[in-house]
């Protein structure tokens, strides 16, 4: 069945366990010894048990002057469902800007009257107004605004507008 043919192996086996059960049969190793009887006594049930000192650990009286810890947390606090912190959004700011009008110098120069985040200013094209951005184109109705990555925004004749600029 299993393909094993070596009969000395198998021989040497049989007669090992032949061997066992003659040295079991003939009791060749002593009895297990005997257990002496247990002696129940009344009397030391209180020693064993103490029922006194139960009663009073698990009295109303007792019960009620327990108090809670405070600064102990929970057994059910967990942080497991905690959920992941939130990416902060970019920090930007948002500032008020109001063009109020313009003229032009007797030079051939163009001004504009800008008020940004309540200061007032007289800029002309090309200076910066913002942190990155500046003035690009000064019309009479309107003022086109420009930053280094070529966003423009146009503000309105006294209209107020709101830009984002970073902190």
């Amino acid at each position: 069945m299993f393909g094993f043919h070596n009969q000395v192996a198998t021989a040497v086996v049989v007669a090992g366990l032949l061997a066992l059960v003659v040295v079991v049969a003939s009791g060749f190793w002593s009895p297990l010894p005997t257990r002496p009887d247990f002696k129940r006594h009344a009397a030391r049930i209180n020693e064993v048990v103490p029922i006194e000192k139960a009663e009073t650990v698990f009295s109303r009286a007792n019960l009620k002057e327990m108090v809670m810890p405070t600064n102990l947390l929970s057994p059910f606090y967990t942080e497991f469902y905690k959920p992941p912190p939130s990416v902060n959004p970019p920090a930007t700011k948002t500032v008020e800007v109001v063009y109020q009008g313009s003229y032009e110098s007797a030079d051939g120069r163009k001004l504009a009257f800008v008020n940004v985040g309540g200061k007032s200013a007289t800029v002309p094209a090309g200076s910066g107004i913002l942190n990155g951005w500046s003035v690009k184109e000064i019309g009479l109705k309107m003022l086109i605004l420009t930053n280094a990555s070529g966003e423009s925004f146009a503000l309105e004749f006294r209209g107020t507008n709101q830009i984002k600029i970073p902190k």
